[in-house]
C-alpha cells in the first residue's frame, strides 16, 4: 500500500494537481482582496471560482495523459522528467486546459446568470418599493411594521372606530371604545402587556352634530390622560381616578399638553388659542395669532424653540383650513402649509400633517423655523373625520408610529341601509312596505299621508330629498343636486325646506321646493345651515347659522324677500329648535349644563322664561300636532312629556314617560324618528341585524418602529433650501 502511494506521489498527476491547488488557492485569495477595491460586481469573483473548480479535473486528465507508458520513462532522470513537463505537459495544458477553461467560462454565464448592481437595485425595489438605492437603510434602524390588535371597539355613530393617543415615550396607548347607549370607554394599553385596562367611562351626547367628546391625549410624563367631555377639557390619572375638569370654558379637540407642563387649547367662544397650567389655572391669551374670525385649533409646540404650529379654519370644517406658525421671536403668525390640518412637529426634523385622509410630511428647520424640503405623503389611507380634524394616528418622541388604516368619515356617519317601522303607543311594531335604503332625517307631512326623507348615496358623499307616499307605496325624488338634506315641511304641507352643502360638506344655503314635484328650488337664505321649524302661520322660518362660536338660531320672514334675519336664541350650544304647532312655545336641545337636555321657552318672547323638560338627558325633540305632548329620545328610548301649561304663561310639564325602544340606526344622522300628526304612532328607522355599528369587527392598528428613518428617506432635506 505504501509502495503504491509512494509511486503516486512521484507521478505527474499528483505533482500537477498539487501545483494547481496551490495556484488556485492563491488566485482565490487574491481576487477576494483585490476585486472589492475596484467595486467589481459579484459575478467576476463567481466566474473565477467556477473556472478554477472546473479546471482542476481538466488539469488532472491532461497530466495523466502525459504520463508515459514505459517503465523506462517512469524511472528516467530528474532532468528528463523536467524536460518532459516543459516540452509536453505544459504544451498540453495550454492547448487542452486553455480551451477547457474558456468553455467553463462560457458555461458559467449560462448556468450562473450574472447579477449586476442594477439587478440588485431592481430586486430591492420589488421587495420594498419605498427603499431607493441611493438611501439604503441600516438594518439596525430599518422601520419594522406589525399589527396591534385592540379587539372589538364598536363604532361611534359618525363612523370612527376609535380615537387614540400614544405617550411621548411610546410605552402607553390610550384608545376609545364605544357602548351601545352612547358612552365612551377610554382604555389604557401598556405596550408590554396584552390586556387593556379601563380608565374612564365618558358620557357622550350624539345629538349635537359638533359634539366635543373624546379626543384623548397624554401628559408629557404619561401619567395623565386629557380628553374632552361635553366640550370641557378633563384629565384623569392613567391608572384611573376621579376625573377633574381643567377648563372653565368650552374647548374643541386638539388641546396640547406641552413639555413645560402648560396646556394650549382653543376657546370655543372666540376661536382663539389660550395657555394655562396643567391644573387649569391662569389662562392667558397667546399673543401673535392670526387675526381672523376663523377658529384656531390643534396647536402644537415645535421642539424647544417656543414656536407653535396650529390650524386656522372655518368653524364648520377643519379640513379646509391652513397651517400657521407662530414665531416667538416676532410674536407674529405666518402661513406655513396650505390646505392641511392637525400638524405636529417630529424630532426627525419634520412637520407632519393631514391632507386628504393621509399623513404628509415636510422637512423643517427648527432653528430658522423654515420649511427645507418638499411636502410628500408618507402614509395613505388613515381613518379620519376631516370636518373635525381628527385622524387616527400618533407617534412618540422616539419614532414609534401607530395608525388605524381606513377611510374618511363624515358627520353623517357610516351610511347604512335601514327599514322604516311604525311604533304604536301600545308597543306594537309594524313594518312599512318600502325597500331598505340609507334613510335619515324622516319628517311626516302635516296631514300624515307623506314622508320626506334624506337618502344618501354610499361612496359618493351625495344625498337628496325623497318623498314616500304611504297609501300608494311609492318613493319619488324631489331634489337632484346631490347636495340636499334635512327636509322640513311647511305647516300647510305645500313646501319642503332643505339645506344644501358644497363639495367639502359645508352648508351653503336653505332652499324651498313645492312638494308636488312642480317648479324649481328657490333660495330662502344663503347663510342658513339647518332648517329647524316654521312658525305656526308659516310666515317665518327658524334655522341655524354658523358653527362653533358663530352659531346661532335665527328667523327670517318668508313673504318678505328683503327681511333681515333676526337672532331669536343667542346661545351657541343649542340645536333641534322646534316651534310648537300652537305657536306658544319653542323647544330645543342645549348642552349648557354639561350634557344634552331638552328646554322649553315661550315664543316669541323667549326672554320671559326657560324650563328644563328632560331629566337625565335628551335629544331630537318634536311636538304632537295639538301641542299637548313633547317627545324626545335618550339612550335609544322614546320619551313623552305632557304639556300641562294650557292657558298659562309658564310652561308646566309632567314627568317623562317611556313609550318604547327606537333602535337607533347607528350610522346615519342622529334624528331617526318622527311623530304621526293624527295617529298615536311614531315612525323610526331600524337597521337590519348586523348592519349597524361595527359590533363584531376586530380593530387592528399598524405599529411602525423606527418610523423617523422612513420620514428622513421619504421626505429628505433639499440642500437648495438650507
Amino acid at each position: 500500500m505504501n509502495e503504491v502511494f509512494n509511486k503516486f506521489k512521484k507521478s505527474n498527476v499528483a505533482k500537477a494537481g498539487s501545483a494547481y491547488v496551490l495556484v488556485a488557492w492563491a488566485l482565490i485569495e487574491l481576487s477576494a482582496n483585490v476585486l472589492p477595491t475596484f467595486n467589481a460586481p459579484d459575478w467576476v469573483a463567481q466566474s473565477i471560482l467556477f473556472i478554477l473548480l472546473l479546471g482542476f479535473p481538466i488539469t488532472v486528465v491532461v497530466a495523466w495523459a502525459a504520463q508515459t507508458a514505459t517503465s523506462q520513462e517512469a524511472v528516467s532522470t530528474e532532468s528528463n522528467l523536467s524536460s518532459f513537463f516543459k516540452d509536453n505537459l505544459f504544451k498540453r495544458l495550454i492547448f487542452v486546459g486553455g480551451p477547457s477553461a474558456a468553455i467553463a467560462g462560457v458555461l458559467t454565464l449560462y448556468v450562473f446568470p450574472t447579477v449586476t448592481q442594477s439587478d440588485i437595485e431592481s430586486i430591492t425595489f420589488i421587495e420594498n418599493p419605498s427603499l431607493s438605492a441611493e438611501t439604503s437603510l441600516d438594518p439596525r434602524s430599518r422601520p419594522v411594521r406589525s399589527s396591534l390588535i385592540l379587539g372589538e371597539t364598536r363604532s361611534r355613530r359618525i363612523g370612527l372606530r376609535t380615537e387614540m393617543a400614544l405617550s411621548d415615550d411610546g410605552s402607553r396607548l390610550v384608545f376609545n371604545s364605544y357602548g351601545e347607549t352612547g358612552g365612551i370607554n377610554m382604555n389604557l394599553l401598556e405596550l408590554d402587556s396584552l390586556n387593556p385596562a379601563l380608565v374612564q367611562d365618558v358620557n357622550l351626547s350624539y345629538d349635537i352634530g359638533y359634539c366635543n367628546c373624546g379626543g384623548p391625549s397624554f401628559s408629557p410624563d404619561g401619567e395623565w390622560i386629557m380628553y374632552v367631555e361635553n366640550s370641557f377639557l378633563q384629565r384623569v390619572r392613567s391608572e384611573g381616578s376621579a376625573p377633574q375638569r381643567i377648563s372653565e370654558v368650552e374647548s374643541t379637540f386638539g388641546a396640547h399638553w406641552a413639555k413645560d407642563n402648560s396646556i394650549i387649547y382653543t376657546d370655543f367662544n372666540d376661536g382663539m388659542l389660550y395657555s394655562m397650567t396643567s391644573a387649569g389655572r391662569s389662562p392667558e391669551l397667546i399673543e401673535g395669532q392670526n387675526e381672523s374670525s376663523m377658529m384656531h385649533s390643534f396647536p402644537h409646540k415645535v421642539g424647544i424653540s417656543g414656536a407653535i404650529i396650529y390650524t386656522v379654519h372655518p368653524p364648520e370644517n377643519v379640513s379646509i383650513g391652513d397651517i400657521y406658525l407662530l414665531d416667538p421671536n416676532t410674536s407674529t403668525s405666518n402661513l406655513l402649509i396650505e390646505d392641511a390640518f392637525n400638524a405636529r412637529y417630529a424630532s426627525s426634523g419634520h412637520i407632519v400633517f393631514i391632507r386628504d385622509g393621509s399623513i404628509w410630511a415636510v422637512p423643517f428647520d427648527n432653528k430658522s423655523l423654515r420649511i427645507i424640503g418638499e411636502e410628500v405623503p408618507v402614509v395613505t389611507g388613515i381613518e379620519t373625520w376631516a370636518a373635525r380634524g381628527i385622524s387616527n394616528y400618533d407617534f412618540s418622541d422616539y419614532g414609534r408610529l401607530v395608525y388605524l388604516p381606513g377611510e374618511q368619515v363624515s358627520g353623517t356617519g357610516r351610511i347604512v341601509e335601514s327599514n322604516l317601522i311604525w311604533l304604536h303607543k301600545s308597543g306594537l311594531e309594524e313594518p312599512i312596505d318600502v325597500v331598505p335604503q340609507p334613510f335619515s332625517w324622516p319628517q311626516i307631512s302635516p296631514d300624515g299621508n307623506l314622508l320626506a326623507v334624506t337618502i344618501d348615496e354610499p361612496g359618493r358623499n351625495n344625498s337628496d330629498i325623497w318623498i314616500y307616499d304611504f297609501e300608494r307605496k311609492t318613493l319619488g325624488k324631489r331634489t337632484f343636486s346631490g347636495s340636499a338634506s334635512l327636509a322640513l315641511w311647511s305647516r300647510d304641507g305645500g313646501r319642503l325646506f332643505f339645506r344644501t352643502t358644497d363639495s367639502s360638506g359645508v352648508a351653503n344655503g336653505i332652499w324651498a321646493i313645492p312638494t308636488n314635484g312642480t317648479g324649481s328650488p328657490e333660495l330662502v337664505t344663503r347663510n342658513g345651515a339647518t332648517p329647524f321649524s316654521t312658525s305656526s302661520d308659516d310666515t317665518s322660518l327658524i334655522f341655524s347659522r354658523g358653527q362653533g362660536p358663530d352659531r346661532g338660531t335665527y328667523a327670517i320672514e318668508l313673504k318678505d324677500e328683503s327681511s333681515a334675519e333676526s337672532l331669536i336664541l343667542d346661545s351657541n350650544n343649542i340645536s333641534n329648535v322646534r316651534i310648537s304647532p300652537n305657536g306658544d312655545w319653542v323647544s330645543y336641545v342645549s348642552i349648557e349644563s354639561g350634557i344634552s337636555q331638552i328646554y322649553v321657552q315661550p315664543y316669541p318672547e323667549v326672554e320671559s322664561g326657560k324650563w328644563q323638560v328632560s331629566t337625565d338627558g335628551g335629544s331630537g325633540p318634536t311636538w304632537s300636532s295639538d301641542s299637548r305632548y313633547l317627545y324626545y329620545i335618550f339612550a335609544d328610548q322614546l320619551f313623552e312629556v305632557a304639556n300641562l301649561s294650557e292657558g298659562s304663561v309658564e310652561f308646566s310639564a309632567g314627568l317623562p314617560q317611556i313609550i318604547g325602544e327606537l333602535s337607533q340606526p347607528n350610522g346615519n344622522r342622529a334624528r331617526n324618528y318622527d311623530a304621526h300628526p293624527t295617529d298615536e304612532k311614531f315612525l323610526f328607522m331600524q337597521v337590519p341585524e348586523g348592519d349597524g355599528m361595527l359590533n363584531s369587527d376586530i380593530v387592528s392598528l399598524v405599529m411602525v418602529e423606527n418610523w423617523f428613518e422612513d420620514l428622513k428617506r421619504l421626505a429628505p432635506v433639499d440642500p437648495n433650501l438650507m
